[in-house]
């Protein structure tokens, strides 16, 4: 799951790439990585408060997990998940 863009609920104008790499622990500081964008989840939007933001956050990752899982089912071609 990625941002790209602007951090508007923190007042950051300089555009960012932030990717949130579900279920991975480790430290890829450092590393190259190839990222395929599959599909946006919702616009950008400032956020009242850092928490307000935290919350959307994980509401975003259960709708990536969904639409991980349902590209994974049948052999459907697009999203390689795991591995």
């Amino acid at each position: 799951m990625a941002h790209i863009g602007p951090r508007p609920t923190f007042a950051e104008a300089a555009l960012v790439i932030e990717l949130h790499i579900l279920d991975f622990t480790g430290d890829l500081y450092g590393q190259t990585l190839q990222v395929a964008l599959v599909k946006k989840l919702r616009d950008q939007r400032a956020f009242a408060c850092p928490d307000e933001l935290v919350g959307q956050i994980r509401k975003d990752i259960n709708q990536a997990r969904a639409l991980f899982a349902s590209k994974s089912e049948g052999g459907k071609r697009g999203v390689k998940y795991g591995g």
